[in-house]
């Protein structure tokens, strides 16, 4: 007997019924709803990117840093996230580009490398 089509998708789509699915947006703390960049960093904590600042995720609330309270992202429009093997937090913005490690955000020139005020 060939199983039916209808049988066949239960079957692939039954294990997916133990997810849920949870749309964030600037009401629960985002910046703003328009996703640029995401990541996972090593520590469990997920970033999200916008135009608007930078937003890390705990599993629970989201802590916002944008130019207003972190001066050296020099810009709130983030458009790229990546984190490298030591654990740093690169974060490029729409004029520039910040790391963060250890828990301190620095602003990179181009042309010198960090800079650290």
């Amino acid at each position: 007997m060939v199983p039916s089509v209808t049988q066949a998708i239960k079957k692939h789509t039954s294990p997916l019924l133990q997810y849920t699915q949870k749309i964030f947006t600037s009401e629960d703390g985002l910046p703003q709803n328009r996703c640029r960049a995401i990541v996972q960093t090593s520590d469990g904590f997920i970033w999200i990117g916008t135009q608007d600042g930078l937003a890390r995720f705990n599993g629970t609330v989201f802590q916002v840093y944008d130019k207003d309270n972190t001066p050296e992202l020099n810009h709130s429009d983030i458009t790229t996230l990546f984190e490298t093997k030591d654990s740093t937090l690169w974060i490029g913005t729409f004029n520039g580009l910040t790391q963060l490690k250890n828990g301190i955000f620095t602003h990179c020139d181009i042309n010198t490398g960090p800079v650290r005020e």
